[in-house]
């Protein structure tokens, strides 16, 4: 934590309530049940606070290659000839 330039650490019940919620996120707990453990009144009181994962990113990058992938293989396109137009 000193290489990072953390002098201290301050863990307050609003840090927890709020790692929790990610760690359920994790678990794949859905945002209503989130929410409902969170005690707010709607799940939309938790949007302010999410924020992507880095697998999620991870994976939603994988799903966008394996979708043009497909969808290059899928095609009837001969791509030599497109580009030579």
């Amino acid at each position: 934590m000193k290489a990072a330039g953390i002098t201290r650490l301050v863990v307050t019940p609003h840090t927890v309530r709020h790692t929790m919620n990610v760690v359920r996120r994790i678990r794949k707990i859905d945002s209503t049940t989130r929410s409902a453990l969170l005690t707010h009144t709607s799940p939309v009181s938790i949007a302010s606070y999410e924020h992507l994962l880095p697998q999620e990113l991870i994976e939603a990058q994988r799903e966008q290659d394996l979708g043009l992938v497909e969808y290059l293989a899928s095609a009837d396109v001969d791509m030599g000839r497109e580009l030579a137009e």
